[in-house]
């Protein structure tokens, strides 16, 4: 199983949101890095359950870590209406969602991994090109990185169906 790495407040938040049984999948640099080790990360962001009750688990955990979020966030986070962008101390991370639907589609594909000792799940490369079509990625480089990886993991029988570039 991989190793991800993140480093300082960000990976205390990982062990904090798996201490509390949130669920979420790695996204963004870190989750690049799962698919292409050279990617180093300096930032965390996680897509959580949208569930009431997940988002709830997610609020007590971010109070473990000093982050208090107004009341209702969990409600609002719920409802899609709200993320959360930490940054603060040496945390620099963002916790968004998807809808229910799209995030259990994404879960059920997820691969596993770990943070540190915590496990973690990382959704398939392209869930992850999926979602930044509706929200562009921050490193313009992890798009190419994701599709080199695609392309190498292809088996050579679905390639001699490609239709080769003009």
């Amino acid at each position: 199983m991989r190793h991800l790495v993140t480093f300082g407040a960000n990976q205390t938040l990982v062990e904090a949101l798996e201490r509390y049984k949130v669920r979420f999948l790695v996204i963004g640099g870190l989750a690049v890095q799962f698919y292409d080790s050279t990617r180093e990360a300096d930032h965390l962001d996680l897509l959580a359950d949208p569930t009431i009750d997940n988002a709830r688990r997610l609020v007590r955990a971010l109070r473990t870590m000093h982050v208090f979020p107004e009341p209702g966030a969990a409600e609002r986070f719920a409802a899609g209406a709200a993320g959360f962008h930490l940054r603060q101390w040496s945390l620099f991370a963002d916790i968004l969602s998807e809808p229910v639907e799209a995030f259990a589609a994404h879960w059920a594909q997820a691969s596993d991994a770990f943070v540190g000792s915590a496990p973690v799940k990382v959704p398939s490369a392209e869930m992850i090109l999926d979602y930044w079509d509706r929200h562009p990625p921050k490193h313009a480089d992890d798009v190419t990185r994701l599709e080199r990886f695609l392309a190498m993991t292809r088996s050579p029988e679905s390639r001699e169906h490609e239709v080769p570039p003009a």
